[in-house]
């Protein structure tokens, strides 16, 4: 869910600065400590709700992370 509501967001955000690549390393450690910030978060969480809300973050930080991944090859 979280994939699908941010995938155009995030797009937009990545195609800023896809060409110089300063800033796709900078947007990929950027999510990439998002995404650990929200797996310690969902590791932690004992509330049913808590844990939904970080598993939609975790749908946000993919979306975010696989352009950038790709753009890497």
């Amino acid at each position: 869910v979280g994939m699908l509501l941010s995938a155009k967001w995030c797009g937009r955000q990545f195609d800023r600065g896809r060409h110089n690549m300063f800033l796709v390393h900078r947007y990929l450690i950027t999510y990439c400590l998002l995404g650990l910030c929200v797996m310690f978060c969902q590791a932690m969480s004992s509330n049913l709700y808590f844990f939904a809300c970080f598993r939609i973050l975790w749908g946000v930080v993919l979306a975010a992370l696989l352009p950038a991944l790709c753009t890497l090859l």
